[in-house]
């Protein structure tokens, strides 16, 4: 199963890795969040602001993610 993360990602028509060198996370990181780990707030708000999203639009428990 393809995450939204992913979809937006290759929508977007960067690699992995260019994505994860523009966000500023490692690509592991970039990886395992793809297959479904929850990133802490302050990754998936910059996450999410590459991609010009709300960050609730890709995971689904954002407001319970922990703040630091």
């Amino acid at each position: 199963m393809q995450t939204a993360l992913r979809s937006l990602r290759e929508k977007s028509g960067e690699s992995m890795l260019a994505f994860s060198l523009r966000v500023g996370v490692e690509p592991g990181l970039l990886s395992l969040i793809e297959r479904g780990k929850r990133p802490n707030r302050k990754t998936a708000d910059r996450i999410a602001t590459a991609l010009h999203v709300d960050p609730r639009s890709l995971w689904d428990q954002y407001d319970h993610f922990r703040k630091w």
